[in-house]
């Protein structure tokens, strides 16, 4: 007989993360990015090949190599063949294959530069931040990847998602804030047949967003404009806008963002946020709460109350996403 009171507030019934789960898919990862980073991968996506020519070929040793093509194996997009010889899967070759609209290998490069910076975490805790503002200046070839990254991101569900989850029926010009590659204005675009779109990002993103774009045949629906988004003129015509992982934080101009958005379009315009959130309660989802370590993060209802401020009404918050997304939207007074 239990003889005392309960509190529910008091019971953490939350299913806790698995350390040992964690740490295996760590390894994992690591096995797959350092693969991809020595070009193993690649070599694969060749022909299949024994695991001294996979050295031979990417310089490396044999024995450790034919040791990590055993572990590539057991993911299952690599296949150990009777002969001994090591093939990409059909899984594999879709995600490493660059004529792929599945291909990741954006996403890892991307991926493992984020591992070098979780590694130097203790030194990011203990080290007083630097002075300055602004963000550091990507090389080309960094700023390529990390564009096209997020087109390896949003093509595996994320587009998708969003597209399903807001409407834009009777919405004719979607002003996509910070859209590096386009891989959101066009499932907008395939879901709404009259809405086109403009990415507006830097005018380096330009021919990497375009070459993206006709990828899909939607060249003549989805144009690009390059300049600063927190200083140049947005431009005219919309009556929509999607500001998707711009907002995150304060820190980040956030605020300013959403008030050049407000000014750029007409009453009855439509605000679409897509950004990853932490609950009220500050305890997840794990998703965005990573995230929010290195970069930033609003709670729910900072979100709301930083759109409302904004000027624009009706702010709700219209579901969770995949990778601990939320998808908010508001409108222009009329």
């Amino acid at each position: 007989m239990v003889d005392q009171t309960w509190r529910a507030l008091d019971v953490d019934g939350r299913a806790v993360v698995d350390l040992e789960q964690l740490g295996v898919m760590f390894r994992v990862a690591r096995a797959v990015q350092v693969a991809w980073k020595l070009g193993i991968w690649q070599r694969l996506l060749v022909d299949a090949a024994t695991a001294r020519q996979v050295a031979d070929d990417c310089e490396t040793q044999a024995e450790p190599t034919e040791r990590l093509l055993t572990l590539l194996a057991a993911t299952g997009l690599v296949y150990r063949q009777p002969d001994g010889r090591f093939r990409l899967t059909d899984q594999g070759v879709a995600t490493f294959d660059p004529a792929s609209p599945r291909y990741y290998g954006d996403g890892l490069s991307h991926l493992a530069g984020i591992a070098d910076r979780w590694q130097a975490l203790e030194d990011t805790l203990r080290t007083p931040p630097a002075e300055g503002t602004g963000a550091p200046h990507m090389p080309p070839h960094v700023h390529r990847t990390f564009v096209m990254a997020m087109q390896d991101y949003a093509i595996r569900g994320r587009c998708q998602w969003l597209a399903g989850n807001v409407d834009l029926s009777g919405r004719r010009h979607l002003l996509d804030l910070g859209g590096g590659p386009g891989t959101y204005s066009v499932a907008l675009c395939e879901a709404y047949p009259e809405l086109r779109a403009t990415i507006f990002d830097l005018p380096g993103t330009g021919p990497l967003a375009a070459e993206n774009v006709a990828r899909f045949g939607l060249s003549e629906r989805v144009g690009f404009v390059g300049g600063n988004f927190d200083t140049d003129d947005l431009g005219t015509g919309y009556d929509c806008a999607l500001a998707s992982n711009v907002l995150h934080g304060a820190h980040h101009g956030s605020e300013a963002r959403l008030r050049r958005l407000r000014a750029t379009l007409p009453a009855g315009g439509l605000l679409i946020v897509q950004d990853f959130v932490i609950d009220d309660d500050g305890n997840g989802p794990l998703e965005a709460a990573m995230f929010g370590l290195h970069v930033g993060a609003y709670r729910v209802s900072e979100m709301i109350g930083v759109i409302e401020a904004a000027g624009f009404e009706r702010v709700t918050l219209r579901g969770r996403g995949p990778a601990g997304n939320g998808l908010f939207t508001g409108l222009v007074p009329a």
